[in-house]
């Protein structure tokens, strides 16, 4: 979900039921979740490259880049 999709969407939106993973909830993981780290770690990279907030997308593209650095 982007602030678009809410914004676009408005009242049209409401009750979706979309597929997100924790980053879409950072703020509400506990403070020792593992993800939670991750996840704000990304945001904070992202924030401080692009001077935005990252979106869901930015999430995908940084799991895939781990995966891939693992595997190398």
């Amino acid at each position: 979900v982007t602030p678009a999709f809410i914004q676009l969407g408005g009242k049209s939106v409401e009750g979706t039921v979309l597929a997100a993973g924790p980053f879409a909830v950072v703020d509400q993981l506990a403070p020792n979740d593992p993800i939670r780290k991750t996840a704000e770690a990304l945001i904070a990279e992202y924030k401080k490259k692009f001077n935005k907030p990252a979106l869901i997308f930015a999430a995908h593209q940084w799991d895939i880049a781990t995966i891939l650095g693992r595997a190398i």
